[in-house]
């Protein structure tokens, strides 16, 4: 896995998306999901803005969401984890060990020796009037 940005790895397509990793500031966090394989952490979340020229075939949608997984875990804490889920999520890496904090709806801590993402894809999310 390659990274663009020095944080976190498979960033290059995000990055040319938005011209720089995009701050994960206000995302709307679907899952946490950890798994004994690994073990790890697989974090799905909405970005809150979408980037202003997107892939042709993304035209018409309007939200950005990225899976990430924190791999191998060397620690995990959850302290809330809530419907809503609009987090900030922090990642520093320091001696080639990440530290993922999420706070807001929703408070966790993930330490991993890699920080990696998975999956970009868009989709059309609909105000709740017209679901």
């Amino acid at each position: 896995m390659k990274s663009i940005s020095g944080i976190v790895e498979n960033d290059a397509f995000i990055t040319e998306l938005y011209g720089a990793l995009p701050k994960f500031e206000c995302v709307n966090i679907h899952q946490i999901n950890l798994n004994w394989d690994g073990p790890r952490a697989n974090i799905i979340f909405d970005l809150n803005d979408f980037p202003d020229n997107p892939p042709r075939k993304w035209r018409g949608f309007n939200t950005i969401q990225i899976e990430m997984t924190a791999f191998p875990l060397l620690g995990v804490g959850v302290g809330r984890y809530s419907s809503g889920n609009i987090c900030n999520i922090n990642i520093e890496k320091k001696d080639n060990i990440f530290f993922l904090r999420i706070t807001g709806d929703s408070e966790a801590n993930i330490v991993a020796s890699s920080v990696g993402i998975n999956k970009v894809s868009a989709y059309l999310n609909l105000p709740d009037g017209l679901r």
